[in-house]
């Protein structure tokens, strides 16, 4: 596995790297997020004897506020470096992406020669998302989202999402609230590179011929559902399939069906390693 030099760091930005069978596995995580969200079900595959990586994302692993100035192509030449080390070591290599990471994956299956493509919860449209598009203008006007600057820290949702990645967070406790409300903070011009590779990943999609399984949960309410349906529709691949899981919402790889989640894209991979 390989790990930071920090032995201090969140080991849920630490990018993972399981070498097992001639059969690898790309994983690539969300926006704002880490190989951590993906670790679990890389461990599930790899007991399977896949080979599998997690490499970290550029920007990513740190307080969003580390994403300034980092675009969606340096996010793209991380998945890139990752294919490249699996390359190494795997003769047949399939791309499973996470929300951002599956419009990444979308994008690599569109220009680069894959064994398969799986997408879970493909962040192609998001709820509430119109006005993403005129971020690259906000960017130079407003050039940080506060996330937390309105939210319920009795909500168990965002207690656990503050804790993933401050876990010493002392959440009963004001200051500290507040503490994170006004410096928890993301790039405007961050979200403008999600817009931009939203608009390259739709655009791109009749490219794609490749075998292709897409999961979607029925409660996401950070991805538009309707997405899924998106991407299995607008692909050119004869063998795709498109899996919905009804108790889950974005978190497809975590939340209570993860070991569903996993089952299926691991007997998707087997079925099509062996033909």
């Amino acid at each position: 596995m390989i790990k930071q030099s920090d032995p201090g760091a969140n080991a849920t930005a630490m990018a993972f790297f399981e070498q097992r069978g001639p059969v690898g596995v790309l994983m690539l995580h969300g926006y704002s997020g880490a190989p951590g969200e993906l670790h679990p079900m890389g461990l599930a595959l790899a007991g399977a004897n896949y080979t599998v990586h997690g490499p970290l994302l550029a920007g990513h692993g740190g307080a969003p506020a580390e994403l300034f100035g980092v675009t969606w192509e340096d996010w793209l030449s991380s998945a890139v470096a990752g294919l490249r080390r699996l390359r190494a070591v795997c003769r047949t290599i399939y791309v499973c992406g996470f929300s951002a990471g599956g419009l990444l994956a979308l994008r690599l299956a569109a220009h680069v020669p894959i064994a398969g493509l799986i997408t879970l919860a493909p962040a192609l449209q998001l709820r509430g998302g119109r006005l993403l598009h005129v971020t690259g203008l906000l960017q130079h006007i407003m050039p940080w989202y506060y996330p937390l600057a309105r939210a319920n820290f009795t909500d168990p949702a965002v207690r656990a999402a503050v804790r993933a990645r401050v876990p010493e967070a002392d959440l009963d406790n004001p200051a500290v609230i507040e503490t994170i409300r006004r410096e928890a903070r993301v790039p405007i011009g961050s979200i403008y590179q999600l817009a931009r590779l939203q608009s390259t990943a739709r655009r791109e999609l009749a490219r794609i011929t490749v075998p292709t399984l897409v999961l979607q949960g029925r409660r996401d309410q950070t991805v538009d559902p309707r997405s899924a349906t998106i991407v299995a529709g607008g692909i050119r691949s004869r063998d795709k399939r498109l899996v919905w899981f009804e108790r889950s919402g974005h978190q497809l790889p975590l939340e209570g069906e993860r070991e569903e989640v996993w089952a299926t894209v691991r007997a998707w991979i087997d079925q099509h390693s062996r033909i």
